[in-house]
């Protein structure tokens, strides 16, 4: 996906596949909530929001916020529209810098497939499911092209 929008271009690689081996130099892993957060003893699954309770607001800003202001410079993948929200948080509260956040691609995972997909340009808006909300999928990629172009 990050390909398919330019990011490995603006990096200057050929792809960046080349982030989780060769070019591992170049990318810094972390989570928007640094330790675990559990629920009434259950795992948080981002519920409730980050950016409005105010412990994970705190913890936000106190831990994820002061990682991410100390990377001058660097592009920010929020994974998922939660995390995107909290980076929109974090930049309004200057800790990053919101036009080197490349948000709203689809999270990665298992469940997203046909999202993927469609994203990458794998699989046409009428051959999606009624869940594919293609044109908001669309939109988040002319966006992110934008976005990388302004930033080339």
């Amino acid at each position: 996906m990050m390909d398919e929008v330019g990011i490995n271009k603006l990096l200057g690689l050929s792809s960046t596949a080349s982030l989780w081996d060769a070019d591992s130099r170049l990318v810094h892993f972390t989570s928007a909530m640094r330790y675990p957060v559990f629920v009434d003893g259950r795992n948080w699954s981002g519920t409730p929001s980050m950016v409005r309770t105010s412990k994970l607001r705190e913890w936000l800003l106190q831990w994820t916020g002061a990682e991410l202001a100390l990377l001058k410079n660097c592009l920010i993948v929020p994974l998922g529209p939660k995390v995107a929200a909290a980076m929109h948080y974090l930049a309004d509260q200057d800790q990053i810098d919101r036009g080197l956040t490349m948000d709203s691609m689809p999270h990665p995972s298992g469940a997203n497939q046909e999202r993927i997909k469609f994203f990458i340009g794998d699989k046409p808006a009428e051959q999606c499911s009624s869940k594919t909300n293609t044109a908001t999928l669309t939109a988040a990629r002319n966006a992110l092209l934008r976005k990388v172009s302004l930033n080339s």
